[in-house]
């Protein structure tokens, strides 16, 4: 879309006035409007990072405060939760926003938390499976997997 074409559309070139759905529809059109993008980052980012943090209390199975800080191994903090999120929205040329077809901003916020509720359930699952002892079957092939490697290098 032109940046005549949003212009026409954003009342009085000021995106504040603009509702979150068609902020929403105009961001993933024009992904280079920074006045755009950075109202509609205003409005999600402490909704994200809400949505982030209740998802890892919930997932924790308590409460989640500063002291939790880093959260899992890896380090990975709420900042990098809600970056991901952000990714996974603008990725694929904002395939997640142009996916998005309420029409209330009460059904884009629920649309956001599904997205970053997958976000974080992404990383607590890839974060599990590294923790994952190894079985026993897994150790006896890796020391036949080894010990063919010795054989073969003499």
């Amino acid at each position: 879309m032109s940046a005549k074409v949003v212009a026409e559309r954003v009342p009085g070139n000021d995106p504040i006035a603009i509702e979150t759905v068609e902020l929403v529809s105009l961001c993933a059109q024009d992904t280079g409007n920074s006045a755009l993008w950075s109202e509609l980052l205003r409005r999600i980012t402490p909704k994200i990072k809400a949505f982030v943090r209740g998802t890892l209390r919930q997932n924790r199975g308590g409460s989640f405060g500063p002291s939790d800080a880093p959260l899992l191994s890896g380090g990975f903090q709420e900042s990098d939760l809600f970056q991901n999120t952000i990714v996974r929205l603008v990725q694929n040329g904002c395939s997640v926003m142009r996916r998005f077809s309420g029409i209330t901003e009460e059904e884009f916020m629920a649309y956001l938390a599904v997205i970053t509720r997958s976000v974080v359930s992404d990383f607590l699952r890839r974060q599990r499976a590294l923790k994952r002892p190894i079985s026993h079957n897994q150790i006896s092939l890796a020391s036949l997997t080894e010990s063919r490697t010795d054989v073969s290098n003499s």
